[in-house]
């Protein structure tokens, strides 16, 4: 498989520009100029999020350790509502939902690893998609979340009313 990889780098504040410098650096290191193309952008509006993530066949979200991203990582919401399945690693929450929704791919960071789950999402682009999709609606919609903490705030009532019971039958 000939590919290059383009990487869209969103800076949002200065530690995810040094990650973005770091990553430049580690490119020229490994010689892999030809191959992978890093660019920095900032992605303000839905419209052009949609736009850049519909270019693309695959989202590559492999942080280090979990001091470098947030959870669930915007980035990786924002390109599977977008129709774009991810590649990320097994550091973070999102790992076990893109797993059981299969709407992307969890794995460890050897290359060989990121090659098969790359070219499986690519060969399999179209069902990815709607499950990542999917999983970006039940999970992270508005309604979804208002669901959930209704559900939570409806249980700490119930609880308060028990308990307020419990003391006026004593």
């Amino acid at each position: 498989m000939n590919a290059v990889l383009v990487a869209i780098a969103t800076a949002r504040n200065k530690l995810s520009l040094a990650y973005y410098e770091r990553i430049l650096q580690l490119i020229k290191r490994c010689k892999l100029e030809g191959n992978l193309v890093l660019k920095l952008r900032i992605l303000r509006n839905d419209y052009l999020k949609r736009l850049v993530y519909g270019k693309f066949d695959v989202l590559l979200y492999t942080p280090m350790k979990p001091v470098e991203m947030s959870d669930p990582p915007l980035t990786v919401l924002e390109a599977m509502n977008s129709g774009l399945p991810p590649v990320i690693s097994l550091i973070g929450d999102l790992a076990h939902l893109v797993k059981a929704y299969e709407a992307g791919a969890v794995t460890n960071l050897t290359s060989l690893d990121l090659l098969k789950a790359v070219r499986n999402i690519i060969e399999n682009r179209e069902a990815y998609s709607e499950n990542a999709r999917r999983l970006v609606r039940e999970w992270y919609s508005v309604e979804a979340v208002a669901k959930r903490l209704k559900a939570f705030l409806d249980v700490i009532v119930e609880g308060k009313r028990l308990r307020g019971k419990r003391t006026l039958e004593r």
